[in-house]
This record gives structure tokens, sequence and C-alpha cells, in this order.
């Protein structure tokens, strides 16, 4: 976490891709075994290849190794981008499918701190999965894609509860309607752009608590929707 951070905050360095991965979530990458990454934290980056000659000194100061390196143009196969956010998960359910995940949002002041105590508190049911990211106002923060060994749906309640307490915003991806999760709340803007774009309510129907009162809610302008 160390490493990809001071790699998030290296202006000089470019980036496209940073996300960190607690162990054992590695070990679900099957497809990169022959790396010897079982059973260790890791992080997949993508780097500009002008920055490529910076990166082994900031690999030695956090005492880190490069387990695997595709230079630009060498790796036909999958790009390492295919690990990362969701796919994630999509990999882990391969091999196991009792997990779960959540989706997790950090403090732009504090995320180092919250990830590392959201790690030492729940690394027993929860591997944490990390992606570095801006904010709307451009802020260095991360987001979390966390897999939960799932038990029953009071503990991921508790689970949920343990992270809203230390201060993490959870997007519960476990419920139907979208003001249950991220959006948390009815939104007249996301109405008016379900309006414009399926007036006949088609598409997954039922999933917006905000359609049924949608009479009741302002128009509102979406340039070059309606």
């Amino acid at each position: 976490m160390a490493f990809a951070d001071a790699l998030a905050r290296s202006p000089g360095l470019v980036k496209r891709q940073i996300a960190v991965f607690a162990a054992p979530v590695l070990d679900y990458f099957t497809d990169l075994a022959d790396a010897n990454v079982v059973g260790k934290h890791g992080v997949i980056s993508v780097v500009g290849s002008e920055s490529d000659p910076l990166i082994p000194s900031l690999l030695a100061q956090h005492a880190g190794c490069n387990a695997l390196y595709f230079a630009e143009g060498e790796n036909t196969g999958h790009s390492l981008i295919e690990y990362c956010w969701n796919h994630t998960t999509l990999q882990a359910l391969k091999t196991d499918k009792t997990l779960t995940y959540l989706q997790t949002a950090y403090s732009p002041d504090d995320y180092f701190q919250q990830v590392l105590q959201m790690e030492a508190q729940l690394s027993d049911e929860v591997m944490s999965h990390i992606e570095f990211l801006r904010d709307t106002n451009g802020n260095l923060t991360c987001s979390g894609l966390p897999l939960v060994r799932y038990s029953t749906e009071d503990r991921l309640n508790d689970i949920m509860d343990i992270y809203r307490s230390n201060g993490v915003k959870i997007n519960n991806p476990h419920v139907i309607h979208i003001e249950d999760g991220k959006q948390g709340m009815v939104r007249a803007d996301v109405v008016a752009m379900k309006r414009a774009c399926d007036p006949y309510n088609l598409l997954n129907p039922g999933k917006l608590r905000g359609w049924e009162v949608r009479d009741t809610l302002p128009n509102v302008h979406i340039s070059g929707v309606n």
C-alpha cells in the first residue's frame, strides 16, 4: 500500500492504473501463477514507458520486487488491467463461488490510514482490493472492491457497519433499488435521464424508486440528452 501510494503521489511518473491486492487475492489469478505471486500482497500498475527507468528505485525503497513485467508491445495476451476493478471479483469467483464483494469509498484526507485500519480489523473475513483514483474535485483517493468470505447476511451487514464507523462510505451492491446503493436518495437528474433514454420503462423496470414518483420531481435539463 505504501509503494502504491508513493507511485500515485509521484507527479513525474506517468501512470494509468494502480491497484493493491492484499494476500491471498493474487492466489485467485491462476493465469499468473508462474509469476510466483501466491500468498503475497501485490500491486498491479500500468506505467508510461518513459517512466519505466524510475520504477526499480521506488520498488527498492519499499522492499518490493517486480514479479511480472510487460514492456510496451511485448504482451500479446490479456492486459494486466483486466485483473483490476471488478475483473478481480470475477477472477476470484471462478475459483470460489462462496465469495462476495463490497464497494467502498475512502476519504481523500485519510484513505491510507483507513485502508490499514480495515485490513487490521477484518483481514480474517475481508481481502482488501484497493484502486487508486481522483475524485470529482481532482483529489487523490481510493476506492475498494474487497472480497468477502460470506457467512450470513447479518454478518455482511455488520462488516458494512464497521466500514462506516471508520469513516469509509459503503456503496452497497447487494440491493435491488439504485437509491439503496451508491445513489443514496431519489435524484431528479437520474430520473430525467431515465425518462429521456427509456420513456416506456422497458429497461430494468422496478430498479428505480424515483420512477414511481417521477411526476412529483422537478424537470432537469441534461445537455445533449433532453
